[in-house]
């Protein structure tokens, strides 16, 4: 991971929002920013915390 950039993690951040079912846009957002990053990990968060087991 050290060499990958930030907009090379939205791939894999994307894949887990579709596994959590997220409907996620935010096309205001620049992939190389750390706000964007942080959007969709906090969108992932938020729906495992709000999965069928709570």
């Amino acid at each position: 991971m050290p060499n990958e950039t930030l907009a090379q993690l939205h791939p894999k951040l994307d894949f887990l929002l579709k596994g959590h079912r997220v409907d996620f846009d935010a096309p205001h957002l620049e992939l190389e920013t750390l706000a964007a990053v942080d959007a969709k990990v906090s969108a992932i968060i938020d729906a495992h915390e709000d999965g069928p087991n709570r």
